[in-house]
């Protein structure tokens, strides 16, 4: 089939500015959150392209009760560096939930946010910066009034850094899109409902806990380096392994690993009857996945089971949804 990539201008990006009452320089147990998402490009597998709808534009927004993990740098080292765990509430203000020391304003412009801040496991930031973030094993399937499929919960991960203002309330975080999303689309003539669909990745694992240093978290450079991968370019790996090395990016993956992922369907999610009503799902996934394949074990609610296996390269890679042409699963 021919692969049709249409960018949906990917440094667009709607903004998040919302208003607040005026805080002080010192008081960071409330601030405004004022930063911006990206919007995701679509890469299609197959003839026709198909929109892939979020909101109309392919672009994130966050929600109220979703968390941000703040940090502010204060050396590579570490030292000094602190981190606050923030919650959205109903007027898109950053309330402060628990912290790792006090973010205030500092000499230099080293602030950086993660989104969910709740998968933040563990900070050892006086080593380096570390960080450690779970890699759910389980996402669930949500559907907006209209039935149009949404984000998983807090399974896509972004980062944002502000390497400018000095000041903790005038920070702007530009969010950056760390995964991409697998959108399949499935059908049944006979009307089967979708209970759970595992994707069992033939390479890589998708489930664990990341370890890296968040100040050397770069999302254009990573967006880059994993886009280009090639196992078969030394000079390429080289670069990789540079960046996910201890002395650069820390990137460790430990913990409960996992090469199957799971996308939980609650009480049933019912697939069109035709090809052109077939039902999509989203399911987040970290850069590289689906290299060299998966198989795909779709669990209907009368417990029957469709296994779909495939060896060919559908990679998953930061800010793109790679969009699966749909599939009759009777």
């Amino acid at each position: 089939m021919n692969k049709i990539a249409k960018s949906l201008c990917m440094m667009a990006v709607v903004a998040l500015a919302f208003t607040s009452c005026k805080k002080n320089q010192t008081d960071t147990q409330s601030i405004k959150f004022n930063g911006t998402t990206q919007q995701f490009e679509v890469l299609n597998d197959g003839d026709d392209f198909e929109k892939v709808y979020l909101d109309g534009n392919n672009t994130v927004h966050f929600e109220e009760g979703e968390r941000i993990q703040l940090f502010n740098v204060m050396s590579p080292e570490g030292t000094g560096s602190n981190a606050v765990l923030y919650e959205l509430d109903a007027n898109m203000i950053l309330q402060q939930i628990e912290g790792y020391g006090e973010i205030g304003s500092q000499t230099s412009g080293n602030y950086y946010a993660f989104y969910p801040g709740e998968n933040v496991k563990r900070l050892n930031l006086s080593n380096g910066n570390r960080a450690k973030f779970r890699l759910d094993a389980v996402q669930n399937d949500r559907r907006d009034d209209a039935g149009n499929v949404m984000i998983p919960m807090k399974a896509l991960y972004m980062a944002a850094k502000d390497m400018t203002h000095t000041n903790l309330a005038d920070a702007y975080y530009d969010f950056k899109n760390i995964c991409g999303m697998l959108s399949l689309k499935f059908y049944s003539p006979s009307g089967k409902t979708v209970k759970s669909i595992e994707v069992t990745d033939n390479h890589f694992n998708l489930v664990g806990d990341v370890t890296l240093k968040i100040h050397e978290v770069d999302p254009v450079y990573m967006t880059t380096l994993f886009r280009n991968y090639d196992e078969n370019n030394s000079t390429y790996m080289a670069e990789l392994q540079e960046y996910l090395s201890a002395d650069r990016l820390g990137y460790m993956l430990d913990g409960d690993i996992s090469r199957t992922l799971t996308l939980d369907c609650g009480n049933g999610v019912q697939l069109g009857t035709t090809k052109a009503e077939a039902t999509r799902f989203f399911l987040v996934m970290r850069p590289l996945a689906l290299l060299k394949g998966c198989t795909i074990k779709i669990t209907f609610t009368d417990d029957t089971e469709k296994v779909i296996t495939s060896t060919k390269n559908n990679m998953i890679s930061p800010n793109v949804i790679r969009n699966i042409s749909a599939v009759n699963v009777d």
